[in-house]
C-alpha cells in the first residue's frame, strides 16, 4: 500500500488510544494444539523474524516499503514500542496461530512471566509518560494485555497490535503488524470499535513459562551522520514550487506529475488539513523556499508563524488530535509546548531528489510525524522511513 498525505505520518509510529473500560475476565479460552504458523500470511511471517533478531538490518530496511513497524520499533530510542515488539516475538509460535485464528490474546498482567511482565511495564510506562492510563500491573485489579487482530477499512488483510486496558480508561496500544495509515481516520475508529469488546472476551490460557521464546538482537549499524545540508537539483525544486504556487504551465504540470503520485494526489487533496499543509507550502516566502533549498529545512515553534500561518497549521494539528488524541491533544503550539513544526528536504539513499516533507514535532509523540509534498520515486525506496527517523529536526 501506498502511503500519502496522512497516511504517512506517524509512522508517527504513535501510541494510540480507543474506548472502552476493561472488566474482569471470563472463563479462559482453550489454545489450539502447537505447530508451526503454517497458515500464517508472508507480511505477518517477515516481521514476526524481525521481531526476533531472524532479519538483518538491510532486510528490514527492505520491509519497510511493506511494513515500516520493524524499522520504526526495534531501537533502544523507542523502549516502549520495542518492548511490545519483544512481547509478541516471544510468543510460541502456536500462540501466533491462535492470534491469527481467534483474533485475540488476553492475561492479566500479573499472571505473565517475570520478563513479560517487564516488557509490559516499560511499554506502560511509556503510554502512562504520554498521558494514556493509568494501568495498573498489581493490586486487585490488575491491567488486562495481550495481543488483537484488527481490520481496517481500505487495507486488505488485517493489522495486529499489542494491547493494554483497564478499568475506568480507554486502552492502549501499538500496532505491530503492517504499521500503515496510523493517522487515518479509518485506523483510529477501527481500534476504538474492535478493541473495548476484548475487555468482555474470556481469558487465553497461560503459556508455561518455558514455552516463551528468547529474543536474538538484530545488530544495527550506527545511524550515518546526515548531510548538512541536503541538495536538490533546483529545477526539479522550483518545478514543485510552482506546481504547489499554480504557476506551473499544464504540459510542465503533467509532466511532472506523470510519474509522481504523491506530488498528484497532494495537489488534488480535498480534506480541510491536506489543503492547509499545501496553502502553507504554496505561501512561503522566496526567502524561505531559498532557505529550505540552501539549508534543508524550516523549523518553526509558537511565535515564528504569521497569523495566517498559524491558522493554517492548527488546521493540521487539530486534526492530528482528532485523529489520534482519543480527547486529549497531542499535537499544540504554545510558549509551554516545545511542538515544532516545518518542512525539510529528506535525502533517501540511491533516489536522485530528496523528498520535500511537512514535518511536526510534539514531546507528547514517539518520533517526529510528516506528510511527503512529491517525490514518489523516494518514499517508495526502502530507507524511506529511516531517512526521515534519523534526518527531521528534533530526530
Amino acid at each position: 500500500m501506498r502511503l500519502s498525505t496522512a497516511a504517512i505520518l506517524l509512522l508517527t509510529l504513535l501510541l494510540a488510544t480507543g474506548s472502552g473500560a476493561a472488566r474482569a475476565p471470563q472463563k479462559r479460552a482453550s489454545a489450539p494444539a502447537a505447530g508451526a504458523l503454517e497458515n500464517a500470511d508472508a507480511g505477518y511471517a517477515a516481521v514476526l523474524q524481525a521481531y526476533r533478531g531472524e532479519l538483518t538490518e538491510e532486510q528490514i530496511e527492505a520491509l519497510g516499503e511493506r511494513d515500516p513497524a520493524p524499522a520504526l520499533y526495534l531501537s533502544p530510542q523507542n523502549p516502549g514500542e520495542r518492548a511490545a515488539t519483544r512481547f509478541f516475538g516471544s510468543l510460541p509460535d502456536d500462540a501466533h496461530a491462535q492470534l491469527q485464528t481467534s483474533g485475540y490474546l488476553k492475561w492479566r498482567v500479573d499472571r505473565l512471566p517475570k520478563e513479560q511482565r517487564g516488557w509490559v511495564k516499560e511499554a506502560v510506562q511509556t503510554l502512562e509518560g504520554r498521558r494514556q492510563g493509568p494501568f495498573p500491573l498489581n493490586g486487585k485489579e490488575p491491567a488486562t494485555t495481550g495481543f488483537a487482530r484488527i481490520q481496517v477499512a481500505g487495507l486488505e488483510q488485517p493489522q495486529y497490535c499489542w494491547w493494554v486496558a483497564a478499568e475506568g480508561v480507554r486502552p492502549g496500544w501499538v500496532t505491530v503488524v503492517r504499521a500503515l495509515g496510523l493517522l487515518t481516520r479509518d485506523y483510529s475508529d477501527a481500534y476504538r470499535e474492535q478493541l473495548p469488546p476484548l475487555t468482555d472476551k474470556p481469558e487465553t490460557e497461560p503459556i508455561a513459562s518455558n514455552r516463551w521464546l528468547k529474543i536474538r538482537e538484530t545488530p544495527r549499524k550506527p545511524p550515518p551522520t546526515p548531510p548538512a545540508a541536503v541538495m536538490a537539483d533546483e529545477k526539479y525544486y522550483w518545478s514543485v514550487v510552482r506546481a504547489y504556487c499554480g504557476q506551473l504551465p499544464k504540459d510542465e504540470l503533467r509532466t511532472l506529475t506523470e510519474h509522481d503520485r504523491v506530488l498528484s494526489d497532494r495537489l488534488k487533496s480535498s480534506d480541510p488539513a491536506g489543503r492547509a499543509v499545501n496553502e502553507l507550502f504554496a505561501k512561503l516566502t522566496d526567502e524561505q523556499y531559498r532557505a529550505l533549498l540552501s539549508t534543508g529545512r524550516l523549523i518553526w515553534a509558537d511565535g515564528d508563524l504569521t497569523k495566517a500561518q498559524r491558522k493554517l497549521v492548527d488546521t493540521v494539528l487539530r486534526d492530528l488530535n482528532e485523529r489520534t488524541g482519543g480527547g486529549m491533544d497531542l499535537y499544540l503550539l504554545s510558549p509551554a509546548f516545545a511542538t515544532r513544526v516545518g518542512f525539510a528536504l529528506v535525502h533517501v539513499p540511491d533516489t536522485a531528489n530528496p523528498v520535500i516533507s511537512w514535518w511536526v514535532n510534539s514531546p507528547s509523540v514517539p518520533h517526529p510525524s510528516w506528510i511527503p509534498l512529491a517525490n514518489d520515486a523516494a518514499v517508495k525506496a526502502p530507507g524511506y522511513y529511516r531517512a526521515h527517523l534519523e534526518q527531521l529536526p528534533g530526530s
